[in-house]
C-alpha cells in the first residue's frame, strides 16, 4: 500500500483540482492513508469523497499572502514551520507536488517523504516561473499532466464532483459574483442588471454569498434565490444545474466541477491558464496589456477612472456571452 502526502499550500482553486486526483486516488486498491498540507481557507475545503481516509493539515504560509511574500523572513519560517509541527511523521510516505514549486517540494524533503514526484513543466516555463509555481499549463490539463507521472493510467476528471443520478434543473442558473481579490469582482450594479435581464427572460437566477463583499443584502431581492450555504451543501443543491456566471474565483472552478456550463468573466488574470474546467465554457475577458496583473486594487492606475480590466466588462458582454453559451435552450 502506498501512503501520500500532498502538498497542496496555495489557494482553494488549486486545492479544488487536485481533489479531483486524489478523488482517483481515493479509488485504487494500492492506496492506504491520504494526508495534504493545504492553507487555512483549504482547511475547510472537506469533500464528500473523502469518507474518512484524507486527512488536512491547514497551515499558515507566506505565498498566500501578497505582502508576506516579499518578506524573505516569512517565507523561510512557512518553509520550516511543517517540520516543526510535524517532525519524522511522514516518513516513507511518497510526496506529491502538483504545482512544482520549490518552497513546497522543500516542505516535502523536509518532512522525510519519499520519493518526491513534482509537475514536470512543458510549455516553455523560464526558470522563475519554475521557482514560483507558475506554469503556462491550463490547470486541469496540468493536474492530468501530473497524475499521468504518478501512474499513467491515473485520470482525473473536469466534473469530478457532478452527480450523474441528480435530475436537471432546467431554468436555473447560478451567479457567483465573489472572488477572494476584490480586483476580480464585477461591480453590483452589473450583477443586478445581468440577474434582471435574465428574470426577464424566464430564468431562475440563484445568487450564491459567501463572505458577502459583492452584492449587499438589500439587494438580495434582485434574485430569484440566494445560497448562502457551506460549500458541501452547496454541491448538493448545484447538482443538476445547466448554467453558471461567476468572476475568476473558486465558486466558478467548484460550480464547473458540479457539472454546470460557465460564463467565467476574467479581468486581471489570464484565463488561458484559469477558465474553469467546464465541458461548456464561455469567457469574458478584455485581454489588457497589463495582465496578468500582480498590484494590489489600489496600486492600479486604471481603477479610479473605471477603466482598469474588470470595470471594462460590461452587464451586456456577460448576458450575451450567456445566451451564446445556452444556445437555443429555454428556461
Amino acid at each position: 500500500m502506498k501512503n501520500y502526502l500532498i502538498a497542496e499550500t496555495y489557494g482553494l482553486g488549486d486545492k479544488l483540482y487536485t481533489d479531483s486526483l486524489v478523488k482517483e486516488l481515493l479509488s485504487r486498491s494500492d492506496t492506504g492513508k491520504v494526508a495534504m498540507l493545504v492553507s487555512k481557507a483549504g482547511g475547510s475545503l472537506r469533500l464528500p469523497f473523502y469518507g474518512g481516509r484524507v486527512e488536512l493539515l491547514p497551515m499558515e504560509f507566506a505565498w498566500n499572502r501578497r505582502r508576506a511574500q516579499r518578506n524573505p523572513l516569512r517565507l523561510l519560517r512557512s518553509i520550516l514551520a511543517p517540520r516543526a509541527a510535524f517532525g519524522t511523521r511522514f516518513s516513507g510516505y511518497v510526496g506529491l507536488c502538483p504545482r512544482g514549486d520549490l518552497w513546497q517540494r522543500l516542505i516535502l524533503r523536509l518532512l522525510d517523504a519519499a520519493p518526491i514526484i513534482s509537475y514536470g513543466y512543458s510549455r516553455g516555463e523560464g526558470f522563475l516561473e519554475r521557482i514560483l509555481g507558475r506554469s503556462r499549463e491550463p490547470v486541469m490539463e496540468a493536474r492530468i499532466s501530473f497524475a499521468r507521472q504518478i501512474a499513467p493510467d491515473l485520470l482525473p476528471k473536469p466534473g469530478f464532483l457532478r452527480d450523474p443520478s441528480a435530475p436537471a434543473r432546467r431554468g436555473e442558473v447560478f451567479l457567483a459574483p465573489e472572488a477572494s481579490d476584490p480586483k476580480r469582482e464585477l461591480e453590483e450594479s452589473k450583477w443586478i442588471q445581468i440577474s434582471r435581464e435574465l428574470r426577464k427572460n424566464g430564468w431562475k437566477t440563484v445568487l450564491v454569498v459567501h463572505a458577502n463583499t459583492a452584492v449587499s443584502r438589500e439587494n438580495f431581492g434582485e434574485f430569484s434565490e440566494v445560497a448562502d450555504l457551506p460549500v458541501p451543501d452547496l454541491i448538493r443543491r448545484a447538482q443538476g444545474v445547466g448554467f453558471a456566471v461567476a468572476v475568476d474565483s473558486f465558486m466558478g472552478h467548484l460550480l464547473a466541477a458540479c457539472g454546470a456550463g460557465v460564463v467565467s468573466i476574467f479581468g486581471p488574470q489570464r484565463p488561458d491558464v484559469w477558465a474553469p474546467a467546464a465541458e461548456r465554457r464561455r469567457v469574458v475577458y478584455k485581454n489588457f496589456p497589463c495582465s496578468p496583473c500582480g498590484k494590489e486594487l489600489s496600486e492600479c492606475p486604471l481603477c479610479r477612472s473605471g477603466k482598469n480590466c474588470i470595470q471594462s466588462v460590461s452587464a451586456e458582454d456577460v448576458v450575451a456571452a450567456f445566451y451564446d453559451l445556452a444556445g437555443g435552450e429555454r428556461p
